[in-house]
């Protein structure tokens, strides 16, 4: 929404209503002067009503209210139109006139900063904010002057602008990319759910991303001597319970593990449960006494149901005493679901979801070569090209690969054949083996 000049002020960037999809006439015959129009149908038209001449963004657009309606060929206006418009000419039908907009200095409240007729002849509406600096907050809410109704308020923008991994950055890229500049053809909204669709398509294809995994371990406050001041994320171990919800956590995508924190009398302790699959946890439960025990030591994943969307997990032995343990699961998250133009993705490769965005906006036109364009910078190239030149999917696997783990294999306990000349190579003792592992082999 804001632009920066060079005198320090700020220019605000207000997209006009998306009328697109509104309903609409057209003029049966030349407008020349009068509050009376006479067009090919007014049913869909109501006093009070607004009514936009033209397209958004062509030269003579604007707008007048709705003063009566003479049924079913004319439109009664409260003033007439201040330019001549052609017969066939489209009319719009919209609640709203004005833009009332509002700023907040870095010190005060928010404040009306001014109430401007939406400007129809362009594709977005300007306010010039001669006061305005980096540390102003900008929001807006569409007006109509008749009823004096507000719409909701936009999102609020800082006078900064936006950052690289913003929504609103990405809209402008991804628009730049399909050559829709000025919402002609695809509205914020739909580009938005494409950025959702990307992500989790993303997630699909590289899983257990480094920035989404989750410790609620760390969100935790022991003391010096061990007790917690705060479970923050964790989950209460309860007596004679087998199974627990993970609707706690619901983020959670892909589980790691889970850690539990025993503390009883003076005893501290915090480790892993060990992960059981069905056959092996099932030993355990050949009837229904089952083993209790203040120390739990193992869990296996339970399906969801209608209780619980998450799933479950369920613990052995079975927790015998009082509320003396807790659960931290260790996990990956579902990326943040974006829906306003200051929400930040996760991803730290925006680009990417971008390209995504770009694919499926030029499928849907029927622009197959720059989807395939899109198409492929958003997989990234064949194992054939240089590294240098990564884009997208390849990209990300890349960072995932070196951040998560090593390039090469653990220290064996054995040496493998070979270790003569690799001493002779590098050095006997010179350079640490793991160095050598994870930079060369």
């Amino acid at each position: 929404m804001k632009e920066y000049n060079k005198y320090m002020q700020r220019r605000l960037t207000i997209p006009n209503p998306f009328l697109a999809n509104n309903e609409k006439t057209y003029l049966s015959q030349d407008y020349n002067a009068g509050e009376g129009v006479a067009v090919i149908s007014s049913y869909t038209f109501g006093q009070n009503d607004i009514v936009v001449a033209g397209n958004v963004g062509e030269k003579i657009s604007e707008s007048q209210p709705v003063a009566s309606l003479t049924p079913p060929f004319s439109i009664n206006l409260s003033n007439p139109f201040n330019f001549n418009h052609a017969k066939g000419t489209l009319l719009y039908k919209t609640p709203w006139d004005q833009i009332s907009i509002e700023g907040q200095p870095s010190s005060g409240g928010w404040q009306v900063l001014n109430t401007i007729p939406i400007q129809w002849d362009k594709f977005s509406t300007i306010y010039m904010h001669t006061a305005g600096d980096d540390t102003w907050s900008y929001r807006f809410r569409f007006f109509n002057s008749i009823l004096t109704i507000y719409s909701n308020y936009s999102h609020t923008q800082t006078g900064a602008g936006f950052a690289r991994n913003m929504v609103g950055r990405m809209l402008l890229n991804v628009r730049k990319k399909i050559r829709d500049p000025n919402r002609v053809r695809y509205a914020d909204a739909d580009i938005i759910d494409l950025f959702n669709d990307g992500q989790f398509d993303t997630c699909a294809i590289v899983p257990k991303l480094w920035f989404l995994y989750v410790d609620t371990w760390e969100t935790a406050s022991p003391t010096t001597f061990g007790p917690l001041n705060s479970i923050g994320n964790g989950m209460v171990a309860l007596p004679d319970t087998t199974r627990y919800a993970l609707n706690q956590w619901p983020d959670l995508d892909s589980l790691d593990k889970i850690r539990y924190y025993y503390n009883n009398t003076g005893s501290f302790l915090l480790y892993d449960l060990q992960p059981l699959a069905y056959t092996d946890f099932d030993r355990f439960m050949f009837n229904q006494n089952r083993i209790k025990s203040d120390i739990v030591l193992s869990f296996k994943i339970v399906p969801p149901d209608g209780a619980s969307a998450q799933g479950y997990f369920e613990v052995d032995p079975v927790n015998l005493g009082g509320e003396i343990g807790t659960f931290f699961p260790v996990y990956w998250r579902k990326p943040h679901t974006l829906s306003d133009i200051m929400d930040i993705t996760d991803f730290p490769f925006p680009a990417m979801i971008e390209d995504y965005a770009a694919w499926k906006l030029h499928d849907w036109s029927g622009n197959t070569e720059e989807a395939a364009k899109y198409k492929d910078l958003y997989y990234g190239p064949s194992d054939e090209t240089p590294i240098q030149t990564a884009t997208g999917i390849k990209l990300l696997t890349m960072y995932n690969n070196k951040i998560r783990r090593a390039n090469a294999p653990g220290r064996q306990l054995w040496n493998w054949r070979g270790s003569q000349s690799r001493n002779n190579f590098f050095g006997d003792g010179v350079i640490n083996r793991d160095f050598i592992r994870e930079n060369y082999l």
